[in-house]
């Protein structure tokens, strides 16, 4: 291994070291067999970023062993060389190896939320605070069907609210088995009838809306260069080879092809690593309650609206 190669892996570590200790603490950690009751956030100076949608890749480095990650270009549009690398493998069906590194690759979808802690069994002392929920399919079908399908008129607006008049989200987090691997299953989460927050005066609501965290600031957005590195380093222990060796401008012209259906994703490593969700068997059940209604401030209500409209 040339010098070149053990400082890229160097910087790697120390930048994932950096970022574990730091940031993802303002992270919501569910363990499986709890259950945690939250109350979603607008962000009421931009609508647009209430929600972070992104794609994510994770596998243990071939060259050190460590957990290594990157967020695809293509949660902001952009060609993505992981992608057009994994489906390359898949192609050689005869190659086991092949096979074996393509589902190292497989793309997980996930989505962060700013939420006010309600309950939170294990750590008790982050009731009344704000952290960042990071949540899969399973949970996504559910808040989209209080926000925009056949729950939104029980809900609607009402999840975002922090008064009396609001609804908790309920995660209930499970665990699965499939054969000898076991995963973490969302699907019994739920929205629950109007409620107040223990402790929560009117004149908390700014402080709270305010003190939300920046759901783009977590992630580094790699050039494409830079996930070839990657690719190069921490997939097939090459040695290091500059960056400007890579022809983006011939990948940004290369159409991606459709990827094959990903393998179940199997639970991720301990911060910084995301949690998976577990595979698909989704039972969303409501239970009946009446039309939530609206926060009461005016303002941050008009701006709720502004944000389902864009959903």
């Amino acid at each position: 291994m040339n010098k070149s190669m053990f400082e890229s892996i160097k910087e790697s570590l120390l930048s994932d070291d950096k970022r574990s200790s730091g940031n993802f603490r303002d992270f919501l950690r569910p363990k499986a067999g709890n259950t945690y009751l939250v109350r979603f956030l607008p962000n009421v100076k931009d609508a647009s970023k209430t929600f972070f949608h992104y794609y994510h890749y994770g596998w243990n480095s071939i060259a050190t062993g460590q957990y290594v990650d990157a967020v695809s270009p293509k949660t902001w549009g952009d060609a993505d060389p992981i992608e057009i690398e994994r489906v390359k493998l898949y192609r050689n069906k005869t190659d086991q190896r092949a096979i074996a590194l393509a589902k190292c690759l497989n793309t997980k979808e996930k989505w962060l939320v700013n939420v006010l802690i309600v309950d939170d069994p294990d750590n008790p002392e982050n009731n009344g605070t704000v952290k960042v929920f990071r949540y899969g399919q399973q949970i996504d079908k559910i808040v989209k069907a209080a926000i925009s399908g056949e729950d939104a008129e029980e809900f609607g607006p009402a999840i975002f609210d922090l008064s009396e008049n609001g609804c908790n989200l309920r995660i209930k987090v499970e665990s699965t088995k499939e054969g000898s691997r076991s995963y973490v299953n969302y699907s019994s989460s739920r929205f629950l009838r109007p409620s107040a927050i223990p402790n929560m005066a009117p004149e908390k609501n700014k402080e709270v809306l305010e003190g939300i965290h920046d759901l783009e600031s977590y992630f580094t957005r790699k050039s494409p260069a830079e996930l070839k590195q990657m690719l190069d380093i921490h997939l097939y222990a090459k040695e290091d080879e500059p960056l400007t060796s890579f022809d983006t401008k011939k990948l940004e012209e290369t159409p991606a092809p459709e990827a094959p259906a990903p393998a179940p994703e199997a639970p991720a490593p301990e911060a910084p690593a995301p949690e998976a969700p577990a595979p698909e068997a989704e039972k969303t059940e409501v239970p009946a309650a009446e039309t939530a209604a609206v926060a009461a401030d005016p303002s941050e209500d008009d701006k709720i609206k502004e944000l389902l409209k864009g959903l």
